[in-house]
């Protein structure tokens, strides 16, 4: 099989994913297998290794938007400790809860520029599906070196298939323990609010063009 490439999108489930990944190409020895952070992006893979097959997990823009938001207002804890940026230090203090962010989003000009600020200052929320998808063109371009593309909301399923398509053995497993997984936790009783979910399908609208695209990808693998 070609060298598989793992891009870690953020919020999708790739910690778990690339534990999982780690620990069977230790057990397996396998050299073919490689995992490349935030920073990457399936142009830059293709650029890079041009011969390989791409393998990444999406989630719906929304979800992984507010749970981006969450992460880093926790500063990654427990899992991490990554301290907040200058500049993320002063988004989370004008914008505090998502629900005051979403507000400024649909506000006057001064209250948008000030929420597309802290948005780019925010890491989870300021990596976008553009930033590692590019367009839907891109992917159309890299459609013959794609693997699969698997789905946070149906993460037990895809890994599954993720593991059949490398013959990872059945005994190896993603983390269930939450911290080790990664999974984020969002203060006690918080919900969306209507309003604030369609503000965000609005900003998040290319968003949702790549993940439409992925989405059709994958279910035309079946």
């Amino acid at each position: 099989m070609s060298e598989i490439c793992f891009l870690h999108i953020g919020k999708t489930g790739g910690t778990a994913v690339s534990s999982l990944l780690r620990r069977h190409r230790r057990k397996a020895g396998r050299t073919d297998i490689q995992i490349y952070p935030h920073r990457y992006s399936v142009r830059r893979l293709r650029r890079l290794r041009p011969d390989a097959k791409l393998v990444f997990f999406v989630r719906d823009p929304v979800s992984r938007f507010v749970s981006g938001y969450f992460s880093r207002l926790r500063q990654g804890r427990p899992r991490y400790n990554a301290e907040w940026t200058a500049a993320e230090a002063e988004a989370f203090t004008r914008f505090p809860d998502i629900e005051t962010l979403c507000a400024a989003l649909a506000g006057s000009k001064a209250e948008r520029d000030a929420a597309e600020a802290a948005i780019q200052a925010i890491q989870h929320t300021r990596l976008d599906y553009p930033h590692y998808l590019g367009s839907t063109d891109v992917l159309e371009k890299a459609k013959a070196h794609i693997l699969m593309i698997g789905n946070q909301t149906d993460f037990g399923r895809d890994v599954g298939r993720l593991k059949d398509l490398l013959n990872i053995p059945p005994e190896l497993d993603i983390p269930r323990d939450p911290v080790k997984a990664h999974r984020n936790a969002y203060p006690e009783g918080f919900t969306l609010s209507a309003e604030a979910d369609a503000i965000l399908h609005t900003r998040l609208a290319a968003d949702y063009e790549l993940y439409d695209w992925c989405r059709n990808f994958s279910n035309s693998r079946g």
